[in-house]
Parts: structure tokens; C-alpha cells; sequence
């Protein structure tokens, strides 16, 4: 499923002048279960590589791809 948002332009201090620019985020979750016990996953941040602060001097987290493998029992 598709994941996107948008996080508004901030103040970082309440006295200061400093702002964080607001921004987009989009990702995708795919899960499949092909067996009674058995789930493949996977999740993609920053789909679209976008370089944007989240918070004063913190960077978005690169485009990356997690893949798993969750059995229950």
C-alpha cells in the first residue's frame, strides 16, 4: 500500500528564527502471504530519493529497501 504525507513548514525554537521547510514523503509496504504460516515483506522509504531536513540539521533518511520473512506457529 501506497504511503504519502506532508509535514508542514516549523519554527525550531519558539524565540528563534530558524525554520524547517516543509515537505513530502512517500513510501510503499507490499505484503504477501503465499503460505497458511509464512509472510514476504517489503517497505520502501523515501521513494522517490527527495533530500529534505526533518529536523534542525537532521536529514531525511535516504531512499532505502527493507525485505523480510515473518513465519508464525
Amino acid at each position: 500500500s501506497p504511503r504519502m504525507g506532508y509535514v508542514n513548514e516549523r519554527r525550531l525554537h519558539v524565540e528563534g528564527n530558524h525554520k524547517v521547510a516543509g515537505y513530502f514523503f512517500t513510501g510503499l509496504t507490499l505484503e504477501y502471504q503465499g503460505l497458511p504460516r509464512w509472510t514476504l515483506f517489503g517497505d520502501v522509504k523515501n521513494l522517490f530519493d527527495k533530500r529534505y531536513e526533518v529536523w534542525g540539521g537532521y536529514r531525511a533518511e535516504p531512499f532505502s529497501v527493507t525485505l523480510g520473512v515473518s513465519a508464525r506457529w
